[in-house]
């Protein structure tokens, strides 16, 4: 017969001879509890197909030090239901994790507030050009083989300590009305740019449509990048 400790409901399997003579008193070796148990009125079928159910042949265990009940062993279970959920829940939390990290440059992109978040844990978002400035930029009109020409140079300085990439350049021709006339890029002029050093930059367009007031250039990422 299975007799289950009220209070914290462990469970033993005890031949129902002990209770031939009536009810008795029982302790349960998990919690000390002690109460009157008796043999139930089940016929000895009933009682059988119950043992065979939840004890299966090879379960129980010893009879435990000071003790007079064996326990059932309810075996082993090293990763039950709620510890695979934890396991679930650990295994998607790293992964966003991972998303947060690997694709911040996008998602600082929809989402500005982010940035300074990614700053603060260390993963900082680089930015074309950053580091380095566009220095000496010069822009004038010239006739070349009969064609007007709009003529841009400059130089690209580092201002950081340590070698930077230089990104293509997107450069605009502003019109009197403060419209965009014409954009063109400007490829990089080198791959990097030493610690506080400069490199000169040269661009050209045909025919430019309208009259050219200002130039407003700015860093891009590089076409190249694969």
């Amino acid at each position: 017969m299975i007799l289950t400790c009220p209070p914290c409901q462990a469970r033993y399997l005890v031949p129902a001879t002990h209770f031939a003579a009536g009810a008795r008193m029982v302790r349960c070796a998990r919690c000390n509890h002690t109460w009157l148990a008796e043999l139930p009125p089940e016929p000895a079928a009933a009682l059988a197909a119950q043992l065979s159910a939840l004890a299966p042949a090879g379960t129980a265990k010893p009879i435990p030090p000071g003790s007079n009940l064996p326990a059932l062993r309810e075996g082993p279970s090293f990763f039950r239901q709620h510890d695979w959920m934890m396991a679930a829940a650990l295994l998607a939390g790293a992964f966003i994790v991972l998303w947060l990290a690997v694709d911040r440059r996008d998602i600082a992109q929809k989402h500005p507030w982010t940035e300074g978040f990614y700053d603060r844990i260390g993963l900082h978002i680089y930015h074309a050009g950053e580091g380095l400035n566009l220095q000496q930029v010069r822009s004038e009109m010239r006739f070349e083989d009969g064609i007007m020409q709009l003529a841009v140079e400059g130089q690209i300085h580092n201002d950081t300590d340590k070698p930077q990439p230089i990104p293509d350049i997107l450069a605009a021709a502003i019109g009197p009305d403060d419209s965009v006339m014409q954009s063109w890029q400007i490829d990089a002029p080198a791959a990097t740019v030493a610690p506080g050093e400069s490199v000169p930059f040269s661009s050209q367009i045909h025919a430019p449509k309208g009259t050219v007031v200002a130039i407003n250039m700015h860093f891009v990422e590089p076409s190249h990048e694969p």
